[in-house]
């Protein structure tokens, strides 16, 4: 039986037999997703919703800053469904002391394995006792997390026999060195992001991968009970109605959520400089370059000129559709192993043809010249832009890629494999 005819065929059962079951969640989140300004968030806050859709009752532990909004988040926990705890963030750099940073350094040598800052953040005292009140008062069926730098809290979870879902929302090891360089340094921290790791594969009774490539990694290094459960923010963004149009100029752009982040100010740096003054120097007016984002860096201002390559700035959501309907060509243009970048995904869901390195594609089923276009090379992605100025071409991309993102990040797809993973792993909604 096909996929699609099967998630039909069962999504409703599945569905009933969950919310019948009633079971509780407890989920432990690094930040709370809301607003949702990026594909972490959206995916963060879509998992939540799915799963208090599908009849789970969730309870969320975050950690958040000194300055945080809680009458905010408390309207943000409710519009959710969820029930949410707030920690306070202890190791905030900017609120440390000369000696607070000093101890908290010294801390991380009681044990290696706490050089990942990040894990050490959950070993601290106050997490770890509101996790024990949670669990003990809470009772869960299934303790959630979201990031697999969150192990310091699973031995309670296995102390009370309550099985243990990751969500990796990145392999982090290979994440850290694409964003910050290979370097002697940085391979000396990789060491214990990748210890975090395999522990995580060892205390997690199920491993939630964004893709088949991510999953694979986890299977080379001894995961047996992984699932793909994919960005859960695309569902809303898949659409039938783009616009194919003819002529000139065409529209491309690029969008990144903060250009702090190394990959986003790679493709910045690629768009605004060798595409777009190459465009204007051997095409000119054939493309209209448009960039997105908030807090471009100072240093890429004088490039834009308001007429061929614009400076978009943050873009609200309300607006944000509208803009989109107005765009011809989507742009990605930094390679990426792991995760999923939203950059990459939302134009294959919108039907805009997107130009990208071909590793950025995660093991999915889509096809180089087919779903989208394939560039690994300065001059290959100037090549495959002068190629989409055909419009039968964009049209061709269009269909297919909606069509594909159709059988793999709909909410029915998405539910049913995470139902199957519940099914298989921890033996819950039967």
């Amino acid at each position: 039986m096909e996929i699609s005819s099967y998630i039909r065929h069962n999504f409703f059962l599945y569905t009933s037999e969950v919310m019948e079951a009633k079971k509780k969640i407890l989920l432990v989140t690094p930040v709370f997703p809301m607003p949702e300004t990026g594909c972490d968030q959206a995916d963060r806050a879509g998992g939540m919703r799915q799963l208090v859709r599908l009849g789970y009752e969730v309870t969320v532990i975050t950690k958040v800053g000194v300055h945080a909004d809680h009458e905010y988040l408390k309207g943000a926990a409710e519009s959710l469904g969820v029930r949410l705890i707030t920690v306070p963030y202890r190791y905030s750099r900017r609120a440390f002391s000369r000696k607070e940073w000093f101890f908290n350094n010294l801390g991380k040598l009681k044990n290696p394995l706490y050089l990942d800052g990040a894990a050490y953040e959950y070993a601290e005292p106050e997490i770890q006792r509101i996790y024990r009140e949670q669990i003990e008062s809470f009772k869960p069926d299934i303790a959630w997390f979201d990031y697999s730098y969150l192990w310091p809290l699973y031995a309670m979870a296995q102390k009370r026999g309550v099985p243990i879902v990751t969500r990796s929302l990145n392999f982090e090891p290979t994440h850290f060195l694409e964003e910050d360089g290979r370097s002697l340094v940085n391979y000396l921290k990789y060491i214990p992001k990748l210890l975090s790791e395999i522990i995580t594969i060892w205390k997690s009774t199920l491993i939630l991968a964004l893709s088949p490539y991510e999953a694979s990694v986890y299977r080379r290094i001894g995961a047996k009970r992984i699932m793909v459960v994919p960005l859960r923010g695309l569902p809303p963004l898949i659409r039938d109605d783009h616009e194919i149009r003819w002529g000139s100029p065409l529209h491309v752009f690029f969008m990144g959520s903060a250009y702090s982040v190394a990959h986003n100010e790679r493709g910045l740096d690629l768009v605004t400089g060798v595409l777009a003054q190459r465009a204007a120097r051997e095409c000119p007016g054939a493309f209209v370059f448009h960039i997105s984002g908030a807090r471009i860096p100072a240093k890429y201002l004088s490039r834009f000129d308001g007429t061929t390559l614009i400076n978009e700035g943050y873009i609200d959501a309300d607006k944000f559709d509208a803009y989109m309907d107005r765009m011809d060509i989507a742009l990605s243009p930094t390679p990426k192993y792991v995760g999923m970048q939203q950059k990459v995904y939302e134009p294959l869901c919108r039907g805009i043809s997107l130009i990208t390195p071909r590793c950025n594609l995660g093991g999915y089923p889509f096809e180089d010249g087919v779903h989208y276009m394939g560039a690994d090379s300065e001059d290959e992605y100037f090549e495959k832009l002068l190629a989409l100025r055909d419009p039968d071409l964009r049209t061709k991309l269009s269909q297919n890629s909606i069509q594909v993102a159709r059988e793999l990040f709909t909410w029915e797809a998405n539910d049913h494999m995470l139902i199957e993973a519940m099914r298989k792993y921890l033996k819950i909604g039967i």
